[in-house]
């Protein structure tokens, strides 16, 4: 990985942590589609298809709705 993906990675970490949704948002083009339909995630979620950034936002809070607390942790980026 360059290190200008570390740290484009970095960042989306460090925006996660601060739960800072548009600063995620930035990093994901205005079309992403978000696919959890099959997932493994899917009982707690549902099998939800969420497409661009408003689908995104909705992704989040959905996030934060179903687990009572998260905290996302990476411990190093190569």
């Amino acid at each position: 990985m360059s290190q200008e993906n570390v740290e484009i990675v970095e960042r989306m970490f460090d925006a996660v942590a601060r739960h800072d949704t548009e600063a995620i948002l930035d990093a994901y083009d205005p079309d992403i589609e978000y696919d959890f339909s099959g997932s493994p995630l899917g009982f707690l979620i549902g099998d939800t298809v969420y497409r661009g950034q408003d689908g995104m936002r909705e992704m989040v809070r959905d996030r934060y709705e179903v687990w009572e607390s998260i905290e996302d942790d990476c411990q190093e980026l190569i």
